[in-house]
């Protein structure tokens, strides 16, 4: 069980796939930090873990063929576009509490049971190029379309998956929980 940033950054370094984080903030570590191209990793917790995830660039390779998992902590990705562990082989979370904006791009995106708040931004989850992302039985609050569903320049394609899932906005003129769109970026 790690109790510090750093104490997690070296159970990564050692090697360890499995990593209990004891109730506290924490930051994950970025590319600079900890290097987790190709490495399996599941980080386990309670919501009184808080992982500061604001600083991972999706358009950083440091994941690159990860596989990562998430259980019952929150992660907060802050407002940013293109944050969100991209190019990873798989990634879930499972009973997680997910702030901010993320980014997917890659491998198939799985969220179980997990709670999203947009925090007033536009979009919790841009599926962005991921091969497919599936959301069972969680939770969205956001301002304006909490998911856009598209992939990059149009190329390639992505299954989606909602299942018993509940969307809740106070925003009455809201364009709808979902979009969807051929490309975010039109040729």
């Amino acid at each position: 069980v790690a109790t510090t940033s750093a104490a997690l950054n070296t159970a990564i370094t050692a090697g360890h796939t499995t990593i209990g984080l004891a109730a506290g903030d924490y930051k994950m570590p970025v590319g600079t930090d900890v290097n987790l191209q190709g490495k399996t990793l599941t980080i386990v917790g309670t919501k009184d873990v808080v992982i500061d995830a604001s600083a991972i660039d999706a358009r950083d390779q440091f994941v690159t063929g990860a596989t990562l998992s998430f259980e019952g902590v929150t992660l907060n990705f802050g407002k940013n576009i293109y944050m969100g562990f991209a190019n990873c082989s798989s990634l879930t979370y499972k009973d997680c509490d997910i702030n901010g904006l993320q980014f997917l791009y890659g491998g198939p995106a799985k969220f179980e049971n997990c709670k999203f708040n947009s925090n007033g931004a536009e979009h919790s989850v841009w599926t962005y190029g991921s091969s497919e992302v599936s959301f069972d039985g969680c939770e969205f609050t956001y301002g304006d379309r909490c998911v856009n569903v598209y992939v990059d320049n149009g190329t390639g394609s992505v299954d989606v998956d909602f299942n018993n899932c509940k969307f809740s906005t106070d925003n009455a003129a809201s364009a709808g929980a979902i979009e969807i769109n051929a490309s975010a970026f039109p040729l």
